[in-house]
């Protein structure tokens, strides 16, 4: 590093990334949610109401991100005032860009400290240029802080692999909680335990420090464990977010059209990463190898083909570790072949990878103005006491639940659940004022159920649906009164 041109180089790359993420600001406030978000944001909203998950709401997700989120979604007027719903929700977001930087930081950390400045500046860019990365991070969902907190976990234990002195006990604790509490925002980083595992037996007195890693991670899992007991929610929390989770993934789909996909959008960081994993096995006796990191990978990587699930959040977790490999084996490259061509070449390539970048995030972009401006019709035309049933809490996102469900974009309520569910209906000890009818509703509902709803509900803005008996004629169902009913609504 003592020539101008690898610091120019690692300067331009770093600025990138920094303007990337800097750009994603604006994105902030303009991106529309994802069905995602709603899921989660209206989970944290009914956890500031005072509900618990899983007992008193369907959740399959753990309980970290809704508890974190909760103060957020607490705020005075949320439920009846739109510019107090918008603040929120970009305030959740403006949380997930800070962790996601957070992220970007590690990753510049972990690729100094297996390559150099020169690795961990091309490992952020690599990163910061993974528009399937940013666009899942970029989002309010529980993988955003566990990713944070599984590469904190990789950064506590990485570093003995270049140290002279073994790390002090409390690195492997601090580690094991920083995965536990990985673990309590999403499953996903459960596939990362095997490379874990195995990167710490693999030390000298390997056994010692995986068990000390493993107090880590069981303290934030008892102590929520612990804390749902008192509440009289454990089973609940144990049979949501495992066995129906097993459930669930057991019934997947193959990863392999989503991962080429993938790999023909932003092939930079997935061809460097794994050209990385295959230089490092082979040299892992001529040189000291990063095992945290090869291995987790490794093992992530595994997990794509077995999850059975594999989104593109899942994916963000193996990301910055194939960041970190590739920077590394490019920054090795540049140092070999160090030549004015070759770093004018993988300026090129860095540059030429943000502009892919931003017209993968520019061709999926979606404006949020017409869901906010659905928000603001249920807000200006039901009360917050008001209940909704639907396939996705949508633009009832701040309006409770009539239903334990409160969405229905999977396999979750039972046959035995939608008929208890028809029975409350017909008997009027459940009365919801509002359907949001969409394409989930009307997937997952019974027959019996969507027919309930189309005789005594009628379309009041695009997919919300009203009672009928609101405007004293339960038994209108024709076009002319879904008319009639348009207009005063949206007056």
């Amino acid at each position: 590093m003592s020539t101008d041109a690898p610091r120019t180089f690692v300067r331009l790359a770093l600025g990138i990334a920094a303007a990337l993420l800097l750009a994603r600001v604006w994105f902030i406030g303009h991106r529309a949610l994802d069905l995602d978000e709603f899921e989660h944001v209206h989970a944290a909203w009914s956890v500031a109401q005072g509900l618990l998950p899983y007992r008193d709401f369907f959740e399959h997700h753990p309980p970290a991100l809704y508890f974190s989120l909760a103060p957020l979604f607490a705020a005075a007027g949320i439920d009846s005032n739109p510019d107090a719903a918008f603040a929120a929700l970009v305030g959740a977001r403006v949380v997930m860009w800070v962790l996601t930087i957070a992220s970007v930081v590690v990753v510049y950390r972990l690729g100094t400290l297996i390559g150099g400045r020169t690795s961990g500046a091309i490992a952020v860019a690599l990163l910061a240029t993974s528009s399937q990365f940013l666009g899942s991070m970029l989002e309010i969902r529980p993988d955003v802080p566990a990713v944070l907190c599984l590469l904190a976990a990789i950064w506590c234990v990485a570093r003995e692999d270049y140290r002279d002195e073994p790390l002090p006990a409390a690195a492997y604790i601090a580690g094991g909680a920083a995965y536990g509490l990985s673990l309590l925002f999403t499953q996903k980083p459960l596939f990362a335990a095997p490379g874990l595992a195995l990167a710490l037996l693999q030390r000298e007195r390997g056994f010692a420090r995986a068990g000390l890693f493993a107090i880590g991670t069981l303290a934030p899992i008892a102590a929520t464990m612990t804390w749902f007991a008192a509440h009289g929610a454990l089973a609940p929390l144990w049979h949501n977010t495992v066995t129906i989770t097993a459930r669930l993934n057991a019934d997947g789909f193959s990863p392999l059209p989503r991962l080429v996909w993938n790999v023909a959008q932003q092939p930079a960081i997935y061809l460097l990463g794994a050209a990385a994993l295959v230089v490092r096995l082979r040299a892992r006796r001529a040189a000291v190898m990063p095992r945290a990191i090869v291995y987790t990978a490794l093992s992530l990587a595994a997990g794509v083909f077995v999850i059975g699930r594999a989104y593109d959040q899942y994916f963000a977790l193996l990301l910055p570790l194939l960041a970190v490999l590739g920077g590394a084996l490019a920054g090795s490259i540049e140092a070999e072949l160090s030549h004015r061509r070759v770093r004018g070449a993988a300026a090129a390539l860095v540059v030429l990878a943000a502009e892919l970048s931003i017209y993968n995030y520019a061709r999926a972009f979606k404006p949020i103005e017409p869901q906010i401006e659905a928000m603001t019709w249920v807000m200006q035309h039901t009360s917050p006491r008001d209940a909704y049933l639907g396939g996705s809490p949508d633009a009832a996102l701040f309006r409770p639940h009539a239903w334990f469900y409160f969405f229905l974009t999977g396999a979750f309520a039972a046959d035995s659940d939608f008929r208890a569910l028809e029975s409350a209906l017909e008997s009027g000890s459940m009365h919801p004022r509002l359907v949001v009818m969409d394409t989930y509703f009307l997937q997952r509902a019974p027959a019996p159920l969507v027919a309930y709803v189309a005789a005594r509900f009628r379309r009041a803005h695009g997919d919300l649906y009203l009672r009928q008996s609101e405007y004293g004629r339960p038994t209108l169902n024709t076009s002319e009164a879904s008319d009639r009913f348009e207009r005063p609504l949206t007056r």
